[in-house]
Protein backbone atom coordinates (compact mmCIF):
# COMPACT_ATOMS: atom_id res chain seq x y z
CA UNK A 1 0.00 0.00 0.00
CA UNK A 2 1.96 3.22 -1.04
CA UNK A 3 -0.45 6.06 1.03
CA UNK A 4 0.81 8.48 2.89
CA UNK A 5 -1.47 9.67 5.86
CA UNK A 6 -2.40 13.44 6.32
CA UNK A 7 -3.47 14.40 9.75
CA UNK A 8 -5.59 17.43 10.89
CA UNK A 9 -3.19 18.12 14.14
CA UNK A 10 -0.07 16.04 13.36
CA UNK A 11 0.97 18.35 16.94
CA UNK A 12 -1.35 16.52 18.82
CA UNK A 13 -2.79 13.43 16.79
CA UNK A 14 -0.54 10.08 16.05
CA UNK A 15 -0.93 7.29 13.45
CA UNK A 16 -0.59 4.14 15.18
CA UNK A 17 0.28 1.07 13.44
CA UNK A 18 -0.54 -1.45 15.90
CA UNK A 19 1.98 -0.51 18.23
CA UNK A 20 0.16 1.84 20.77
CA UNK A 21 -2.72 -0.61 21.22
CA UNK A 22 -1.06 -3.52 21.96
CA UNK A 23 1.15 -1.54 24.68
CA UNK A 24 -1.60 1.32 25.43
CA UNK A 25 -1.16 1.98 29.13
CA UNK A 26 2.33 2.51 28.40
CA UNK A 27 1.84 4.63 25.49
CA UNK A 28 -1.40 6.00 26.90
CA UNK A 29 1.24 8.29 29.63
CA UNK A 30 3.96 8.85 26.84
CA UNK A 31 1.49 10.36 24.52
CA UNK A 32 -0.25 12.62 27.08
CA UNK A 33 3.09 13.99 28.47
CA UNK A 34 3.66 14.71 24.50
CA UNK A 35 0.18 16.68 24.21
CA UNK A 36 -1.36 13.89 21.96
CA UNK A 37 -4.95 13.86 21.95
CA UNK A 38 -5.91 11.55 19.57
CA UNK A 39 -4.30 8.45 18.45
CA UNK A 40 -5.57 6.91 14.62
CA UNK A 41 -4.96 3.62 13.51
CA UNK A 42 -5.46 1.37 10.34
CA UNK A 43 -7.40 -1.65 10.86
CA UNK A 44 -7.74 -4.85 8.08
CA UNK A 45 -11.07 -5.62 8.29
CA UNK A 46 -10.29 -9.50 8.85
CA UNK A 47 -8.35 -9.23 12.28
CA UNK A 48 -11.02 -9.24 14.56
CA UNK A 49 -9.37 -8.97 17.90
CA UNK A 50 -6.99 -6.08 16.95
CA UNK A 51 -10.71 -4.71 15.99
CA UNK A 52 -12.68 -5.96 19.20
CA UNK A 53 -9.09 -4.22 21.21
CA UNK A 54 -9.52 -1.18 19.52
CA UNK A 55 -13.65 -1.01 20.73
CA UNK A 56 -12.39 -2.35 24.25
CA UNK A 57 -10.38 1.11 24.00
CA UNK A 58 -13.48 3.25 22.83
CA UNK A 59 -12.47 3.63 19.03
CA UNK A 60 -14.62 5.76 16.46
CA UNK A 61 -15.04 4.73 13.21
CA UNK A 62 -13.88 7.75 10.96
CA UNK A 63 -13.55 5.84 7.14
CA UNK A 64 -13.30 3.07 5.13
CA UNK A 65 -10.26 2.40 2.43
CA UNK A 66 -10.14 -0.03 0.14
CA UNK A 67 -6.59 -0.52 -1.43
CA UNK A 68 -5.88 -2.95 -5.13
CA UNK A 69 -2.81 -3.73 -6.93
CA UNK A 70 -1.91 -4.98 -10.19
CA UNK A 71 1.47 -4.72 -11.04
CA UNK A 72 2.48 -1.28 -10.47
CA UNK A 73 -0.68 0.21 -10.49
CA UNK A 74 -2.62 1.04 -7.13
CA UNK A 75 -6.36 2.18 -6.77
CA UNK A 76 -8.00 3.56 -4.06
CA UNK A 77 -11.45 3.82 -2.96
CA UNK A 78 -12.41 5.67 0.00
CA UNK A 79 -14.69 7.57 2.18
CA UNK A 80 -12.65 10.05 2.92
CA UNK A 81 -10.91 13.03 0.82
CA UNK A 82 -8.93 12.51 -1.95
CA UNK A 83 -11.97 9.63 -2.13
CA UNK A 84 -10.63 8.13 -5.58
CA UNK A 85 -6.85 7.80 -6.55
CA UNK A 86 -4.61 6.16 -8.72
CA UNK A 87 -0.74 5.79 -8.55
CA UNK A 88 1.89 3.92 -10.74
CA UNK A 89 5.09 2.46 -9.70
CA UNK A 90 6.51 4.61 -6.96
CA UNK A 91 3.47 7.49 -6.47
CA UNK A 92 1.51 7.59 -3.36
CA UNK A 93 -1.45 8.48 -2.27
CA UNK A 94 -2.48 11.44 0.91
CA UNK A 95 -5.47 10.55 2.43
CA UNK A 96 -6.75 13.24 4.68
CA UNK A 97 -8.07 11.77 8.27
CA UNK A 98 -10.42 14.20 9.27
CA UNK A 99 -9.71 15.46 12.63
CA UNK A 100 -12.39 14.58 15.48
CA UNK A 101 -15.12 16.73 16.78
CA UNK A 102 -14.74 17.72 20.79
CA UNK A 103 -17.73 15.40 20.99
CA UNK A 104 -16.26 12.33 19.62
CA UNK A 105 -13.44 12.51 21.61
CA UNK A 106 -13.51 10.27 25.30
CA UNK A 107 -11.50 11.04 27.65
CA UNK A 108 -8.77 8.35 29.21
CA UNK A 109 -11.00 7.94 32.09
CA UNK A 110 -14.11 6.98 30.04
CA UNK A 111 -11.58 4.89 27.85
CA UNK A 112 -9.61 2.82 30.79
CA UNK A 113 -13.28 2.14 32.56
CA UNK A 114 -14.45 0.73 29.65
CA UNK A 115 -11.62 -1.30 29.39
CA UNK A 116 -11.64 -2.59 32.33
CA UNK A 117 -14.87 -3.23 32.21
CA UNK A 118 -14.81 -5.55 29.22
CA UNK A 119 -12.05 -7.63 29.25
Amino acid sequence: MRCTYMLDSPSEDVFDFDLYVSIWHEADEYLRERGVRVSYSRMTRFNTASHNAHLRLGSNLIGHALFLQAWCLEVMLATVAPFFAMTWATGRVRLRIPGLAPAMLRTRADCRTSTESTL
